[in-house]
């Protein structure tokens, strides 16, 4: 089976596969919410140029979802617990019902956000943290320095930097409302705007 162009009608399938098969790290998370990211676009494109496949490829990284069942090796969780991930580009993706996902990638999700803001945030945030911290190697100290901060992950990489490093923040803005969300989220001394 090869993907078909996004606009083909056929494109998107909704089928019914058998549940996940688990590996004894993993918890089985009943799908609550999913978001959409330029990695799945991306993920589609490369799937569809590099192999023919015969089941039904899973697309999706972000999941919000409950623990239903839980492997022989996992530790930390709970039946019932909501959690939230990043996902496997190893392992079907979470625009699914069901996904088995090693527990290792999850965490309980908060309580404190929607599940609509929830889901949005684990795939970016873990984009900005290896950018800032892994890539980069900024510290978490106040060494002054400056950042420039462009881009969507830059909104959650601009707030990672204002709480954790000592950075003299500079962000870019193509719109009004984005430079006023700058100027409100961090700190008037630590942060330029430019539109």
């Amino acid at each position: 089976m090869k993907s078909l162009p996004i606009d083909a009608a056929d494109s998107l399938l909704d089928v019914n596969l058998p549940d996940p098969i688990m590996q004894a790290s993993d918890l089985l998370v009943e799908i609550e919410a999913i978001s959409v990211n330029p990695a799945d676009a991306k993920r589609r494109i490369r799937t569809a140029a590099e192999q023919d496949h015969s089941e039904p490829f899973t697309l999706g990284y972000d999941a919000v979802g409950i623990v239903c069942d839980l492997g022989a090796e996992f530790s930390g969780f709970s039946k019932g617990d909501r959690v939230w991930y990043a996902g496997d580009v190893n392992r079907p993706g979470s625009h699914a019902a069901l996904q088995a996902v090693d527990h290792r990638i999850a965490a309980l999700a908060p309580s404190s956000v929607s599940l609509q803001a929830a889901v949005s945030l684990p795939l970016v945030s873990l984009t900005a943290w290896e950018m800032l911290f892994d890539l980069l190697q900024v510290p978490t100290n106040e060494t002054p320095s400056s950042l420039l901060v462009v881009g969507g992950v830059g909104s959650i990489t601009l707030q990672l930097a204002c709480k954790l490093t000592g950075l003299h923040l500079i962000a870019t803005a193509s719109r009004l409302e984005t430079a006023e969300w700058c100027r409100k989220w961090v700190p008037i001394r630590r942060l330029n705007t430019t539109i």
